[in-house]
């Protein structure tokens, strides 16, 4: 972005063609203010006066808009729909899933993603409840993640995005207790809700723009204790369990590919006819 950005601004006013660019993630505005006066003038006159300017979070958004010449619109993460469970696995996990036990993380063994404080969980998990971890170790040992883990947090390895879809669906709470400095949307969280997995995570940065009391539960970064209890508290109530499940399900809806796809296309529409 801040190589190709300003040119491709530069090229469509000097061709007289409307340009739209999207910064991924959510750590733009964050970037844009810790940017030295050059380079935020840089940015200033070129990417933020494409014409449109697709920003991931409201925080990013009200962090730049006065800024910005050019227009800000909201643009979400966005996934495409999970692959549907057969009838017989959708009935075997019904069945079997009596209560909220089976918590699952995705994605890099990254300190800021949270790790230690799951792992200084381990020994206060509830009775019957485990995690498993997934992705690349990055930050740690598998050896150590196995020692710290007490035999209630495991190390299950990398999935493709495939596994991941498949894997989803044998779980039954997502965790995230990140506070890394350049969050935005996690798509783990949108990839969670489409799974009818409620979230437990944290008030940090844009998340509480996607996860609120109907479909998880935000807890302060480091709190290994709100974070055990969070799980206990899941565990111990099917009925607020699957009230948050409901809740995911809907808030799914706000990450569909084919309805982003369609407003993308609004957009082009807009400005070719302007």
């Amino acid at each position: 972005m801040l190589l190709a950005g300003p040119l491709l601004v530069t090229l469509g006013k000097l061709l007289g063609l409307p340009t739209i660019l999207r910064p991924f993630g959510g750590s733009f505005g964050d970037y844009y203010w810790r940017a030295r006066g050059f380079a935020r003038s840089i940015i200033r006159r070129t990417i933020l006066s494409a014409d449109v300017v697709l920003l991931q979070t409201h925080r990013a958004i009200a962090q730049l808009q006065a800024e910005a010449a050019g227009r800000l619109v909201w643009f979400s993460t966005y996934i495409d729909p999970p692959a549907p469970r057969s009838t017989e696995t959708a009935e075997a996990a019904g069945a079997e899933r009596q209560s909220c036990s089976r918590f699952v993380f995705l994605g890099h063994m990254w300190r800021a993603k949270g790790i230690e404080t799951i792992l200084d969980s381990a020994e206060r998990l509830p009775p019957g409840c485990a995690i498993d971890l997934y992705g690349a170790p990055d930050e740690y040992s598998t050896e150590a993640l196995a020692q710290r883990g007490a035999g209630r947090v495991h190390y299950r390895g990398v999935l493709t995005h495939a596994q991941v879809d498949a894997a989803l669906w044998d779980y039954d709470c997502l965790v995230l207790p990140t506070h890394h400095p350049e969050e935005g949307y996690p798509g783990v969280i949108a990839e969670a809700f489409a799974h009818a997995l409620p979230v437990i995570t944290t008030n940090w940065l844009a998340i509480p723009e996607i996860v609120d009391a109907s479909c998880g539960i935000l807890i302060d970064p480091h709190d290994i204790a709100a974070f055990v209890d969070a799980m206990r508290r899941l565990n111990d109530d099917r009925a607020y369990w699957l009230r948050l499940k409901d809740g995911a399900r809907k808030r799914a809806e706000q990450f569909d590919r084919t309805m982003w796809s369609h407003r993308f296309e609004q957009l082009c529409e807009e400005l070719v006819q302007r």
